[in-house]
């Protein structure tokens, strides 16, 4: 949660409006009930479990909220403009290899940033 809030924190820092930054603490189901079943919402977009996935299509179906499930899915990465390639490619290896291949969404599978960070060997595993 500290993440969480650091990131909150960043954006608002950044000159983000306070309208665009929302950060809940609290039990999930709880709060992704309340939130799917306010009028005010339009769509639901999750990433979770395959579990997750299905009670919250289930959820969203009903109100004919359009939903949006990455069941099973992985963290992205971003990577800033100025990170250091080495270092980066060998945290992503070992998160690959030893974080239990994406059991409990710990295995790191979307990489973001610019172009040339990514390039021989690390490129050709990509998706355009």
């Amino acid at each position: 949660m500290l993440t969480a809030w650091a990131i909150a924190r960043c954006l608002l820092d950044a000159g983000v409006t306070p309208q665009a930054v929302s950060l809940l603490w609290g039990q999930a189901a709880e709060i992704s009930e309340a939130l799917i079943a306010a009028p005010e919402i339009h769509k639901v977009s999750r990433i979770g479990s395959t579990r997750v996935g299905r009670i919250t299509a289930a959820a969203a179906g009903p109100a004919l909220r359009k939903s949006t499930t990455e069941p099973g899915g992985h963290g992205p990465v971003i990577v800033a403009a100025d990170a250091v390639a080495e270092p980066l490619c060998l945290g992503a290896a070992r998160n690959a290899l030893w974080r239990r291949n994406g059991q409990r969404l710990l295995r790191r599978g979307r990489y973001r940033g610019p172009a040339i960070l990514f390039h021989g060997d690390a490129r050709a595993g990509t998706h355009p």
